[in-house]
């Protein structure tokens, strides 16, 4: 599982991504919440650190991303990111 193969103990991270059966390089598909809407330069600092926001999926306060389960431990460090949860049935 996710919480398996982290390296960190994530506080932003739901259990429904947590528990799901991901090896730690394959990308998963999430749904990040933030405090505000993300300006395009934190658009380009996350997909430079291996996160694939897409700015435009803004709706409330949740936004779609893929990234590897590798770097989640690194967006659940992100100011701003309030909580990341699993974007994928």
């Amino acid at each position: 599982t996710v919480a398996q193969v982290l390296s960190c103990k994530p506080t932003k991270i739901d259990t429904g991504l947590m528990g799901a059966r991901k090896s730690q390089d394959e990308t998963v598909k999430i749904l990040v919440s933030f405090n505000e809407k993300p300006s395009q330069d934190m658009g380009v600092y996350l997909n430079e650190n291996g996160v694939h926001v897409y700015l435009d999926t803004w709706v409330t306060d949740f936004l779609y991303a893929e990234t590897m389960v590798n770097r989640l431990c690194f967006l659940d460090t992100v100011p701003g990111v309030l909580r990341i949860s699993q974007g994928e049935a």
